[in-house]
């Protein structure tokens, strides 16, 4: 199934990747482990997890077919993600060691087996028809999955955001325009066939990962499906240049312990919220349209879809919902 089963987090969209391992099990430094980890990583999985925000990361992190070599990984992908975005020091370093190891301890103990109930709901539901209503259910259900690790994190991610000095959040403001650009170059070609091209097969390979190969008639619907959409690519790049934006001055609102820990913390809860109900009416109008379409897409794709790639986009999720599972029984 398309990417719209999961939360919608702007780069949670990227396709899930297929097979992928992580070595070594010895713990690198933040700053050699881009190396080490694209070793192991097929490209599309390095990208999902190195753009990846933290709670994302976590619900996520097993963006490969078997979900514990990614889980597993999770912590140290984690923070190398912040290091590399924030360019930490080597107290930063510490406190953010600390917390995301408590983090992804409670998110074990307290949130796998959750997880897997509604991975679980998702497999049932993929073996027959379903309706855009159903999809937007799941979707939601996974968003609240993402709600309770995000305010489980929040603490940790406002006092790390206190301890950030200007040239830090400069540098998260420089790289997060350097990707917009380079989405926008891929995204957004001159030519309008090219660009409707580019994006059919950003569908059909997020689509494949979940169904197995689509036919002729498949990738033709699902392209003109894609094209069709009401909200397009470059008003998703607009509504992302838009949020980096925001988070960047929330940022710099809590740098050097401006705003009381209690304010800092609702400053960035008010950054989640808005990744999936904007606060301005005619964005949320947007947003939901968007959502509503996409969800629309997806069980529609899903009702075209044959029965060997119904029980293998079943299969998927139930892969995920055994890893889940079995990483909730570990101590």
């Amino acid at each position: 199934m398309p990417a719209a089963l999961r939360p919608s987090v702007p780069l949670v969209a990227s396709s899930v990747p297929r097979a992928a391992r992580v070595p070594p099990p010895a713990e690198p430094s933040a700053r050699t482990l881009p190396r080490r980890a694209a070793q192991g990583l097929p490209r599309r999985a390095a990208r999902l997890l190195l753009r990846l925000g933290l709670v994302a990361l976590l619900l996520l992190a097993g963006a490969c077919s078997s979900l514990k070599l990614g889980y597993d990984e999770g912590p140290r992908l984690a923070r190398w993600w912040l290091d590399r975005e924030f360019d930490l020091d080597s107290r930063q370093q510490a406190r953010l060691r600390a917390a995301i190891d408590e983090l992804f301890a409670w998110h074990r103990r307290e949130a796998l087996a959750p997880l897997g109930v509604t991975l679980g709901h998702i497999r049932a539901g993929l073996t027959g028809p379903i309706d855009a209503a159903r999809v937007c259910g799941w979707q939601d259900e996974l968003g609240r999955h993402a709600d309770l690790a995000f305010e489980h994190a929040l603490p940790a991610l406002a006092d790390l955001a206190a301890t950030l000095a200007p040239r830090q959040i400069d540098r998260f403001e420089r790289r997060a325009a350097e990707r917009l650009a380079d989405d926008r170059a891929d995204w957004l070609p001159p030519d309008p066939a090219r660009q409707r091209e580019r994006a059919g097969k950003r569908a059909i390979d997020r689509a494949e990962d979940y169904t197995g190969r689509l036919d002729r008639e498949q990738r033709r619907w699902l392209t003109d499906a894609t094209a069709a959409l009401p909200v397009g690519p470059a008003e998703r790049l607009d509504e992302r240049e838009r949020r980096n934006t925001a988070l960047a001055a929330t940022l710099r609102r809590i740098a050097g312990g401006q705003l009381a820990p209690e304010a800092a913390r609702a400053a960035l809860r008010e950054r989640w919220n808005e990744l999936f109900m904007p606060a301005d009416p005619a964005r949320a109008s947007r947003h939901r349209l968007g959502k509503e379409s996409g969800c629309e897409l997806v069980a529609s794709l899903h009702n075209r879809l044959a029965p060997s790639q119904r029980r293998a986009a079943s299969e998927r999720f139930g892969q995920w919902e055994d890893d889940v599972r079995e990483l909730a029984r570990q101590p």
